[in-house]
């Protein structure tokens, strides 16, 4: 064979292998912009489905996020509990509107300066801090927009009132939150052991979140009954814990001899609870 025709066939290999390479890579790349998309998608999912959801009066919609992060929405209001950096602003923006953020304490599992900051950037919303987040935020937010709270203090914003209580825990002045809006009244315990007082609330709380355990020093399932024993709610939730923990505490529960239900919440999965 002429070696001008050898050379000529290499070079149309060469073309071939080099058309084909570009061709396999924009399939790749493709594919894994399609699947970012599609992640980015799904991942909105709970937060478009919990503002979509429609809720009446003595119902509460809740969105658990993990640690002790939840979005909870009744029939006038949405309030954001510790939402560490769990929430994007885009998921804030499918969230659509947000009234509060509240901040049990300045943990890192709990509480995000940059996406506290993206939550009010987006929805122009309330912030309640403790004194270990106020320093973070303080000249970042509105005066107007923030409120620094103490244990045992009270606000009323927009049609909800927010009381604190002195949380049990290792932070600058920890919290936790009895919440009431539109007729329900909600106790998110932060990750605190027991405090006497939860005894002030007895059977007034139709809905507590309590802190089950790991990784918090304070809380554990025994720490979560004795929280249930004072404040009586009539519904629970549990939060920050391991699997084996929450099991303890259903048990622990079981035989109490108190009459009250625990709602079992999957993370990022919104779900509707009638009272």
């Amino acid at each position: 064979m002429s070696p001008f025709f050898s050379m000529r066939g290499d070079v149309v290999v060469r073309k071939i292998a080099v058309f084909s390479f570009i061709i396999a890579a924009a399939i790749i790349a493709a594919a894994m912009l399609a699947f970012f998309l599609l992640s980015q998608r799904d991942s909105m999912l709970p937060f478009s489905a919990i503002n979509e959801m429609q809720v009446g009066e003595r119902e509460i919609g809740v969105l658990f996020l993990g640690d002790s992060a939840f979005v909870l929405k009744t029939s006038g209001h949405v309030v954001i509990i510790d939402p560490s950096s769990k929430i994007s602003r885009d998921a804030a923006k499918s969230l659509g509107k947000i009234d509060a953020v509240l901040i049990t304490h300045e943990h890192s599992d709990h509480f995000s300066s940059e996406a506290t900051l993206d939550l009010y950037r987006e929805s122009g919303c309330m912030i309640i801090v403790n004194e270990g987040a106020y320093g973070n935020l303080r000249t970042l937010v509105e005066e107007k927009n923030l409120v620094l709270m103490r244990p045992g203090e009270n606000v009323s914003i927009n049609g909800i009132f927010i009381e604190s209580v002195e949380a049990n825990h290792s932070a600058v002045s920890p919290l936790m939150y009895v919440v009431t809006m539109d007729g329900l009244t909600i106790l998110h315990a932060s990750d605190s052991g027991f405090t006497r007082s939860l005894g002030k609330f007895a059977g007034k709380i139709d809905f507590a979140i309590l802190p089950i355990g790991s990784p918090s020093p304070t809380a554990s399932p025994s720490e979560a009954l004795k929280m249930a024993k004072a404040a009586l709610p009539k519904k629970i939730v549990m939060m920050h814990g391991s699997s084996s923990e929450y099991s303890e505490f259903r048990n622990l529960m079981a035989n109490s001899g108190l009459n009250i239900t625990i709602e079992e919440v999957e993370a990022h999965k919104p779900r509707k609870i009638s009272f």
